[in-house]
């Protein structure tokens, strides 16, 4: 069984890629709530951070209530494919693993709620969903 290795990345990268000031990271990362390691680059000594654990904590800022005027109004699977600029397999597949709600599913019409469609929009947006890889959605 192969085990796949944690992604770190430098803590400055990680602020930049995920909008967050290099201070609460480094505040995080002396809590514990992020995972670090020290690495020297030409000398230079460097700290990086588990990018996964970035994530979280980016994905954690966005809150549910930035979308919760959609709260229960539909959007077909093709609309929120062009409205949103997601995949339509991956919106899919949300949609049946329970990731996303569904509003109607019959006779080849699948109706999504578009406040689950637009939060994940807004996770894709600051790098929290990325291509091939599971989605992280933060707790409500």
């Amino acid at each position: 069984m192969e085990r796949k290795l944690e992604r770190y990345i430098p803590i400055e990268e990680a602020a930049r890629k995920y909008n967050l000031p290099v201070g609460l990271l480094t505040k995080l990362v002396e809590a514990g709530k992020i995972k670090a390691v020290k690495f020297g680059v030409d000398g230079e000594e460097m700290t990086g951070v588990a990018e996964r654990d970035v994530i979280r904590v980016a994905g954690q800022r966005i809150s549910r209530d930035q979308v919760a005027h959609l709260r229960g109004k539909p959007i077909r699977l093709n609309q929120a494919v062009k409205k949103y600029g997601l995949n339509r397999s991956s919106l899919w597949k949300w949609a049946r693993q329970g990731r996303i709600n569904v509003l109607r599913d019959e006779e080849g019409v699948l109706e999504l709620d578009e406040a689950d469609v637009a939060y994940i929009a807004l996770l894709k947006k600051m790098g929290a969903v990325q291509q091939g890889r599971a989605i992280l959605l933060p707790s409500s």
